[in-house]
């Protein structure tokens, strides 16, 4: 049996800012002072902080910070087991006057630097939201926890963050095989398809119904058709030509020979062959040159000796 590619099954988890990770309930950690929580500023300037529309925000909240050259480094901590991690923030856009907008953030994983991100404000709408700060994939499998860190830390300008949610992607040890030709598959209870392939399959069966089911539709409406028009068509097949007879059909008893017969017997006297009330008899009597009586059929003509014998006699007598 030829090998099999085997592809693990990666699932996906969230961390929000506010209710932490949505599997395991572990919250972020957030370093430093003023937090701000959802928009509500505690002790700030009134209309000075940035106030996003919560219900365009992941799970309604978001944590806002900012931080001058000369304050402390601020961050949040994240810890997940995963073998990727996305960061999601609000970026302003169209901040009010003296508010600190500017996005100037770096990003440690396991205690190394692995990137940064700088956003201005570009006046187009007043916020952008679900933006995607920093990605980081292909991280090693196993089952050891990974720290997350982005840091307020930078030292050329006053920034600003608003921290949304986090994305991380987990093997669950289920391994997705795919399908292959063989007849025989081995069926495995820890094997299992996604809620996508299920959902691809019942589009693939839909979509062929309909294919089936329109060429049979148009299968029986051209036989229907064809069958309506051989019953309104005429039938043009020629009529039978009836051949003539080989011979024509001729009254036996009423044929030439038979009335000569029958008129020199008169002539001479002799009695008629055929007795009156015999006419519906099958059989009559003749009588041949010797004088002796025979019976012939009336199903067969007479023979010629019998039809010309009284010819004959006359003959001999003159």
């Amino acid at each position: 049996m030829p090998p099999r590619l085997v592809f693990s099954r990666l699932v996906t988890k969230y961390i929000d800012d506010e209710y932490g990770n949505l599997e395991t309930g572990r919250k972020p950690e957030f370093k430093g002072d003023r937090w701000i929580r959802g928009g509500v500023c505690e002790g700030c300037i009134p209309g000075g902080a940035l106030t996003p529309d919560p219900s365009l925000a992941f799970n309604g909240t978001w944590h806002y910070n900012t931080r001058h050259l000369e304050d402390p480094v601020r961050s949040v901590v994240l810890n997940f087991t995963g073998v990727s991690i996305e960061i999601f923030c609000i970026l302003p856009n169209n901040p009010p006057n003296l508010v600190t907008a500017t996005y100037d953030l770096s990003f440690m994983l396991d205690g190394q630097l692995v990137g940064k991100f700088t956003h201005s404000p570009d006046l187009e709408s007043d916020f952008a939201y679900n933006q995607s700060v920093f990605s980081k994939r292909d991280l090693p499998l196993g089952t050891k926890p990974h720290s997350m860190e982005i840091k307020l830390d930078s030292n050329s300008t006053d920034a600003a963050l608003l921290f949304d949610y986090a994305k991380y992607e987990i093997d669950d040890g289920i391994a997705d095989i795919p399908p292959t030709t063989s007849s025989s598959l081995p069926t495995s209870p820890s094997s299992a398809s996604s809620p996508g392939n299920d959902s691809s399959k019942e589009r693939l069966a839909t979509i062929l119904g309909v294919i089936f089911g329109t060429i049979l539709a148009i299968i029986v409406c051209i036989l229907l058709v064809r069958l309506r028009r051989r019953r309104r068509q005429p039938d043009t097949s020629p009529e039978p030509i009836l051949q003539p007879l080989p011979f024509p059909l001729v009254d036996r008893k009423n044929t030439p020979r038979r009335k000569a017969a029958r008129d020199d017997h008169s002539r001479m006297g002799e009695p008629s062959s055929e007795l009156p009330g015999n006419h519906g008899e099958d059989n009559r009597r003749s009588q041949n040159t010797d004088g002796n009586t025979v019976l012939q059929s009336e199903s067969a003509p007479p023979p010629y000796d019998l039809v010309f014998a009284p010819a004959n006699a006359m003959t001999q007598a003159l």
